[in-house]
């Protein structure tokens, strides 16, 4: 499917753990894939005494920005991710270093972390492991309320491609959320961690039928939701 005038694909989820080289294929291969927009993401595991630094400059963490091809130029943001267990310690999302990411996601591991991230945190992404049993149960009022906060939910297809008991997971799991969400306010990234794991935008659109949802596009304004 084409994006929408004012509107273009994105994988917001490109982990950057790895060396420089392997961060640039990915984005390579994104770009010739014909995506927009790829989010570098870093994940910070919060433990007590946890703080955060500010976002590396892109040329740290990859080779060759801008990464272009004769069709487009990838636009590289830089997001964000901490998992959490303890709601106490999400205070560092308020901190400056926060400010540095464009993308702010936080991974819960506890109900309470969820419910907090729901109800108050200012974040953009509420990403579920769902490759595995999720630690606990989610409910529609917390949803809800993260969805009229304009939260989004994450959907990563990379580990279903890398393990089929993940596959099973993922798929079950997805098709729950997008059952509470009613297939709104979703997003589908990769989280891949090789080329091999990427899909093309129409391939990944045919997920969403399999995970009941509708395909999400962001905008190409400046800001990934607006």
């Amino acid at each position: 499917p084409m994006a929408r005038k004012g509107s273009c694909f994105s994988d917001l989820n490109i982990p950057i753990e790895g060396d420089k080289k392997y961060v640039g294929r990915i984005l390579q291969r994104l770009a010739e894939f014909g995506y927009e927009r790829a989010a570098l993401n870093e994940d910070i595991s919060l433990v007590k005494k946890t703080s955060l630094r500010a976002a590396r400059e892109l040329s740290e963490v990859v080779d060759g920005i801008p990464v272009s091809t004769k069709r487009r130029t990838l636009s590289v943001i830089r997001r964000l991710t901490v998992l959490a267990e303890d709601p106490s310690l999400l205070h560092v999302l308020g901190s400056p270093p926060a400010e540095t990411y464009d993308l702010l996601a936080v991974r819960p591991g506890s109900e309470k972390v969820f419910q907090h991230a729901c109800s108050t945190l200012n974040i953009d992404i509420i990403s579920l492991d769902l490759s595995q049993r999720i630690p606990f149960y989610m409910k529609y009022p917390q949803v809800s309320q993260a969805m009229e906060r304009g939260l989004h939910f994450e959907i990563c297809y990379g580990p279903a491609i890398r393990d089929v008991t993940a596959r099973r997971n993922v798929i079950a799991n997805a098709q729950e959320l997008v059952k509470m969400t009613k297939g709104k306010n979703i997003i589908l990234s990769s989280e891949a961690h090789s080329d091999f794991e990427l899909r093309p935008p129409e391939d990944v659109s045919n997920l969403y039928p399999l995970y009941q949802c509708a395909p999400f596009r962001s905008t190409c304004n400046g800001t990934p939701w607006v």
